[in-house]
């Protein structure tokens, strides 16, 4: 039944136009995919930087959205961490940092490593500006739910 648990809890988190990460120590642990070299390339013509412009959003925003997530899985697990040990059970302790699944990425990266999740936008340089592949500058709640 344990899959019937983190399908009802994956299939329920809203579409998200933003980004999860992990902060630990002060650095932001965050994996780099390959698709992430296809969109710079797409937009800026070059290979993405392997360090990408991270801005967290506003404190009431993160509590917001991260709530939303705390949210769903509390409708079939106690906690965050039990859904986490969960899905490590399904997936494998080998299992690697999925494209496009920073909520799992995130939370399994805190509960193997520590550290605070972080919610904003995530980009890349172009030009004398940010391309925000994952939220915007300054977004509002409104602006970083997608559904």
């Amino acid at each position: 039944m344990s899959h019937m648990k983190i399908m009802n809890v994956i299939s329920s988190v809203p579409t998200i136009d933003g980004h999860l990460w992990v902060k630990r120590n002060g650095v932001d642990i965050d994996p780099h995919f390959n698709e992430y070299d296809m969109i710079s390339y797409i937009q800026t013509g070059k290979k993405a930087p392997q360090k990408w412009i991270r801005k967290p959003a506003e404190d009431i925003i993160q509590k917001v959205i991260i709530g939303i997530y705390e949210r769903n899985i509390k409708t079939e697990y106690s906690t965050m961490e039990e859904f986490v040990v969960d899905y490590l059970k399904i997936m494998g302790k080998d299992h690697k940092p999925v494209f496009g699944k920073c909520i799992t990425n995130a939370l399994i990266e805190r509960h193997l490593n520590g550290g605070e999740l972080v919610f904003g936008s995530c980009g890349f340089p172009k030009g004398n500006s940010i391309w925000w592949e994952f939220g915007g500058a300054d977004w509002t709640v409104k602006q970083f739910l997608k559904k």
